[in-house]
């Protein structure tokens, strides 16, 4: 299948549609970045040799010859005994080759007018300065054709000036679901028939992938409704996906409509379980047909085993097929099969090892071992799985993956609180404390410095280590432990050590770009961009919206869910939603635009996330949520 699916071609579009979709060609640095030195820190300017005797008992006293915001130009060169003011992402002065941050100053003049600046310590040339082109330089190349547009690399086109950009064209997926017994989503169920779920979760799964999907609906178990449907989607489409019809049964019409049509087969059945009745073929005019199992599992397995690897060509990807990784297999799986088995599953981290564990039961036939699924485990046939295992890992996950395992088979629960200065993230975060504390939870937080941060006391002995060098310092007490280290971590292995503390239940503050599940705050329609972060769970907002469909966010009462008139309403909805699995992560493409946050807003809701509004005093059922979220 992957010698026939051919790359599309390529468009324009601005960068804010570019989310999630794939570069078309290499980009470049169009110039160095930053552009100019730049302060890492709010602090003062200075020049290294002024501090080179400077002590706490006879500090560097320095005059103060002017203040640099960001965005201004300085009008001085720094000289002998002269500082400047600066600020986080100034411009930094010529003659000046260092910047001393704040916290290790003191004003030196009577009243602290700001003249006088005393530095009690020496600091290395460099310390807190950026240098021009220090991340990138010019004509460097930043990104890969095929490479995905997410956050971090939003950024860096933006920072290049890139307000337009080149991407595959998204291929059209058409989806058709085949069976007699299947009923639309909204239609009550009737004796011996079944809704339609299979269609919804593909078109869900080709968006994930970043493709169009045409959604053909159901046709009843009659060849030829189902072949004018399936001719209808060869033309309209880049690929043809069915489900059911395809096994050994009296009505399996696809089987039928295979064999007398004039593509042709380029596999029938797999040596695999689930979906070994997968087939492929090509139509006359080169467009590629994938016929799946009607069973949910495994139409869930085929097609991140075959449509996506199709899809990721179609869009320019250079590895198409997903990862292979070794993995401990979490608990036992005795069953041997005559065929590989693809086992749906989900990651888990204790103590630096990862575990791979089932979702549930393997049948082909279930749909509730697919929610929470962020790997495939893989069993070659005639074998019994060891205790290590080869896994793939799926595109797109649920909030269920992001646990961290404990000693004893516990797990620890995460939730990121996200949301920019002054949104009210610390509040919401010691409210949650509060009232997971009073659940007998033991709750751990995180908190991300956007700048830097000084945790200890100049001075004391602990400092003075840091001061000299020391990579790593602790000191302890009979009653509390601390631990510096001069380097930054990463939030998975911050987590991974709050585990090991046998924390239960995690919120963290910040690393907004993180894949756990999280709740975005939005302070006004200005913050709308947020909602394009990954997995978010839940929303919490005060801004008002004069749409009918999302005024029930701006009701009176306290923290209503969209769409709930009554608090009891509220109420019920939330425990609704969190009793169940959370949704796949948003796709808030073009959330940058502050005029669409009512838009975005709908679709959250219509998509299952929760919508609370509060005042500053009573964050009411959000507070509900997260005792159920971590329940």
């Amino acid at each position: 299948m992957l010698e026939r699916a051919v790359p599309l071609e390529n468009e324009i579009v601005s960068l804010s549609d570019a989310w999630g979709r794939r570069l078309a060609e290499d980009v470049h640095a169009t110039e160095p970045f930053p552009p100019f030195r730049r302060s890492g820190m709010d602090g003062y300017a200075v020049r290294t040799e002024d501090l080179l005797l400077a002590t706490p008992d006879e500090p560097a006293i320095l005059s103060v010859v002017e203040a640099i915001p960001c965005g201004a130009v300085p009008a001085r060169r720094i000289a002998k005994g002269q500082a400047a003011r600066i600020m986080t992402g100034g411009m930094v002065p010529d003659g000046a080759d260092a910047v001393v941050m704040l916290e290790m100053t003191r004003p030196a003049t009577e009243g602290g007018d700001g003249s006088l600046v005393a530095i009690a310590h020496p600091i290395p040339a460099g310390r807190n300065v950026a240098d021009v082109g220090c991340e990138m330089s010019a004509g460097q190349k930043l990104l890969t054709a095929g490479q995905v547009v997410l956050a971090g690399e939003s950024a860096l086109l933006a920072a290049c000036g890139f307000a337009r950009v080149p991407v595959v064209c998204k291929p059209k997926v058409a989806i058709l679901s085949t069976g007699s017994e299947l009923l639309e989503v909204d239609e009550p169920l009737q004796p011996g028939r079944i809704r339609n779920s299979n269609s919804i979760m593909l078109e869900a799964l080709v968006k994930q992938a970043g493709a169009e999907p045409v959604v053909l609906g159901r046709v009843p178990d009659d060849v030829h409704a189902a072949q004018a449907l399936v001719e209808r989607g060869l033309a309209e489409a880049d690929l043809m996906l069915t489900t059911g019809g395809v096994s050994v049964g009296d009505y399996d019409i696809m089987v039928d409509l295979l064999a007398r049509w004039d593509g042709r087969t380029l596999f029938n059945k797999v040596a695999m379980r689930p979906g070994s009745p997968t087939t492929a073929a090509e139509s006359g005019e080169g467009r590629l047909l994938l016929a799946l199992s009607g069973n949910p599992g495994a139409c869930f397995v085929g097609f991140h085993l075959f449509a996506l690897p199709v899809i990721r060509t179609m869009l320019g990807s250079s590895e198409p097929l997903p990862e292979r990784f070794e993995a401990r297999l979490a608990e036992s799986f005795p069953k041997v099969n005559a065929y590989t088995r693809f086992i749906r599953s989900r990651t888990e981290i204790s103590r630096g090892t990862l575990y791979v564990r089932p979702t549930g039961d393997d049948k082909s036939s279930l749909m509730t071992t697919i929610v929470g699924a962020d790997c495939l485990i893989v069993i070659p046939r005639r074998r019994k799985a060891s205790r290590r295992v080869n896994w793939s890992k799926l595109f797109g996950s649920s909030r269920n993956t992001y646990r961290h395992r404990q000693e004893g088979g516990r797990t620890m629960r995460i939730i990121q609180i996200v949301g920019y200065k002054n949104a009210g993230k610390t509040t919401l975060v010691c409210e949650i404390v509060r009232t997971l504390s009073e659940l007998g939870l033991r709750v751990g937080t995180l908190k991300r410095d956007a700048h830097d941060f000084e945790p200890d006391i100049p001075g004391t002995d602990t400092w003075k280590h840091r001061q000299a060098g020391a990579a790593a310092t602790a000191i302890t007490s009979a009653a509390r432990t601390a631990w510096f280290e001069e380097r930054p971590s990463e939030l998975a292995q911050l987590a991974e050590g709050m585990a090991a503390r046998s924390v239960e239940a995690l919120i963290v503050e910040g690393f907004k770009n993180a894949a756990y599940p999280k709740i975005v705050m939005l302070r006004g329609p200005e913050d709308a961009d947020l909602l394009a972060l990954p997995n978010v769970v839940a929303i919490l907002t005060r801004f008002p919206h004069e749409n009918a469909a999302v005024k029930a966010i701006a009701a009176p009462e306290a923290c209503n869910v969209l769409g709930a008139s009554t608090t009891r309403e509220s109420s019920e909805a939330i425990e609704a939603f969190a009793a169940s699995d959370a949704p796949e992560p948003l796709d808030f493409s073009a959330a940058q635009t502050s005029s669409h946050s009512t838009e975005f807003l709908e679709k959250a809701s219509s998509q299952g996330i929760p919508i609370f509004t509060a005042p500053d005093s009573d964050y009411g059922t959000v507070l509900a949520f997260a005792r159920r979220f971590f329940a």
